[in-house]
Parts: C-alpha cells; structure tokens; sequence
C-alpha cells in the first residue's frame, strides 16, 4: 500500500483548490500531502497546464463610491456578464489600494478561503512620488518588491532611490545604477511583467534637464538590474511632433510586450489606438505595427487583451465629459469584426486592471501573499498572490 500516497499526489493535482482545502480535514496524511511545497508546485503548474483555465480574466475596478471590486470572467459568450466577485483583502480599512499585479505566476488565490497576511518592514526611502512593482525570481522562486522614490519637486535634480525586498530573505537592499537615475515615470503608468522583467514607459532626462526622451524602464527581478529599452520609433511622433508619454502605456498581448499608443486623448480618451507588438524580446528593431483599433465613434483607454485577442477597453464619452474621471465603462472589442460591446461593469479613470492568465492554486499556502503599503508609516503587508499598495 506504500504506493497510495502517489496516487493521490496524482490525482489531487487535478481537484480545483476549492476541494484540495476541504480534503486536507479528511486525514493527516492527505494534509501533508496537500499543504507540501511539492504538492502547491505541482498542482499550480498543473493548473497553468490545463487548457480549461485558458481564457479566464481576472478584473479590478473602482466604483464611484471607490470602492474596490474583484472579479473572475470565464471563457464564454457571456464575457462580461457572466462573473464571480471576490472579497476585498483588508476589509475595515479606510486606506485607499492600487493593485500592483500578480506575484510573478499567473495566479491568484482562493482568500476568501484561507486568509494570510506578512509584514514587511518599513523601506529606507519614504516618499509620496514612488512606483512599485512585484515579481517573481525565476532562477530560485523568490518573490521580490521592488521600490522607487522619485525626487521632490523642490529638488528635481535629486537621483532616484531604488531598493528591493525579497520575500525569502525578509530585508530590504539597495539598488544601484546609472540607468536609474536619469528616469522618471509617471505615477499613473501601468507596468508590465513579461519575460521575468517589469516595465515602464519612463522619461531619461539629461543632467540638465532640459531633454527629455521616452523610453521603456525594465527591471530583470532574477538578477536585480535595470535597463533601458527602446520603443518603436513611430510611436514616438504625432502629426510631426514628438508624442506625449501620457499617450502611451504599455501591457501584453499574446503572451508578448506590447505597447499601446493612444492617437487621441482627452478626459473622454475619444479616438483610435495602435497595438505594437515586441516579436523578439531584447533584439534591436523588436517592434511590429499590428494593428489599430478605431472604431465608429472613438475608443477608450486599452488596458489589455483576452486570450482570444479582443481587446479590453476603458471606455468614455461626450455624455460623460464633466464627471470623465470617475464615470467609466468596461468594453471588449472585436479585432475582425470591429465590433465593441459594452457591459455593466463602471469604475474610475486608470483604475481598471485586467489580467487574463488567472488560474486557482493553492500557493496562499505558503504565505507571500497580498501586498500592503502605508505610505503614512512606511509599512508593508503581503496576503494572497497578487499585490496591493496604497494611493
């Protein structure tokens, strides 16, 4: 009968999480087997593997009350509509949340299950003006947060601080390079995390100040160095002059890089977008036009892509001019037919997030879970696997 606990090891990889966390009451054998480290990797990559899970799309999006929404959207007719809300991480707080991205899987974990939280300890550098980003080590599993703190208006000739923490160390170290202290990147950009390095659309600014020029910020999380990544020549020119990076932002597309260049944009973000695509990562002259999305009277804001290649839009209109900032709809766009279809999904300006390789797992196991930042006290918090920090 040795042979049992294999078998089981087998089979429960194939249970979805929900089951896995009831079957681990039945019998301290199946406990162990469940909640080992062994187990937890072998059911995610199971789970990542299971073309069933391909086409699922994890939502975040903001109210008018601002109250923050979570949600799974199956492979199905009805996108859309047809959904499941998760609970809210850090209930009975007032903190306002922006959420970072998943922690380097793709993956988020049953919370409203098994709940965890960790602490962080306060970062060297306390700052209002900062970005973060969270990923994963692929060399050894190590989960990083990575922290920059942008200078002071008072000071703007002040390098950025750069630091990072790692999760399996539980200390936080500095990072150093010329690259990083030429860059500025805009608060309200979105990052990207592809091939094991997060990005930015960022400003290099000269020693002087008085040149700037747009370029992609990357930040490799298994060997902690930054570098600079060009964006594709085009995008920088609007009608022979240089772009504005607010036009610009940057995500996935089918697995790849991808830029998003918004040919028009207003509070009501009215207008058509490209889609640049990095075929070859880190190759010189990656980039290829796709496509553009311009339908009969203007889009949204491009905040990413099914797996099915229709686009995510955050939508406005004229109707909505005065009150653009908070009254914005979720829409999905059909690449062939050029059809956009609207659903009742509303929130904030910027603050939709969309991930589309969502898959259960059971990693909420092993701690390192959701992220919490307050900027007030300098304190940091993990629960979960995706991350979470305050605006």
């Amino acid at each position: 009968m040795s042979w049992l606990p294999e078998l089981w090891f087998d089979v429960f990889t194939r249970l979805p999480p929900k089951y896995l966390l009831q079957l681990r009451c039945v019998c301290k054998t199946w406990n162990s087997i469940i909640k080992s480290p062994t187990f937890i990797r072998a059911q995610l990559n199971q789970s990542i593997a299971n073309k069933n899970n391909n086409g699922t799309l994890f939502l975040r999006h903001c109210d008018e009350d601002k109250k923050q929404h979570f949600t799974i959207h199956k492979k199905n007719e009805s996108f859309g509509e047809d959904y499941a809300e998760i609970g809210f991480p850090f209930r009975g707080t007032k903190r306002k949340f922006n959420f970072i991205g998943f922690c380097g899987w793709p993956v988020h974990s049953l919370e409203h299950v098994h709940r965890k939280f960790i602490s962080i300890p306060k970062p060297h550098h306390i700052g209002i003006a900062h970005f973060m980003g969270f990923g994963v080590d692929s060399k050894n599993g190590d989960s990083k947060v990575v922290r920059v703190v942008c200078p002071a208006r008072s000071n703007p000739q002040s390098p950025p601080k750069a630091e990072v923490y790692s999760l399996s160390l539980r200390l936080w170290r500095y990072i150093s390079g010329d690259v990083i202290d030429s860059f500025r990147i805009s608060l309200w950009n979105r990052l990207a995390f592809v091939n094991g390095v997060l990005h930015w659309i960022a400003l290099s600014i000269s020693e002087n100040m008085d040149e700037k020029a747009i370029l992609i910020l990357s930040y490799r999380i298994a060997d902690d160095r930054f570098q600079k990544m060009p964006l594709p020549q085009s995008s920088l020119i609007e009608n022979r002059e240089p772009i504005d990076s607010f036009k610009l932002s940057i995500g996935e597309y089918q697995g790849l890089l991808a830029i998003f260049q918004n040919e028009k944009l207003s509070w009501t973000n009215l207008g058509s977008c490209r889609i640049w695509m990095m075929e070859k990562y880190g190759v010189e002259e990656p980039w290829t036009n796709l496509f553009k999305i311009d339908p009969p009277g203007g889009i949204g804001v491009v905040i990413g892509f099914r797996k099915n290649g229709e686009g995510i839009l955050e939508m406005g209109n004229e109707d909505t001019l005065v009150d653009a900032a908070r009254r914005r709809q979720m829409a999905t766009y059909d690449i062939q037919t050029h059809q956009v279809r609207g659903f009742e999904i509303r929130g904030c300006f910027n603050l939709f997030y969309v991930d589309n390789n969502y898959v259960e797992s059971l990693l909420l196991l092993e701690g390192d879970l959701y992220m919490e930042y307050d900027g007030n006290r300098g304190n940091i918090g993990i629960a979960g696997n995706a991350n979470f920090a305050q605006i």
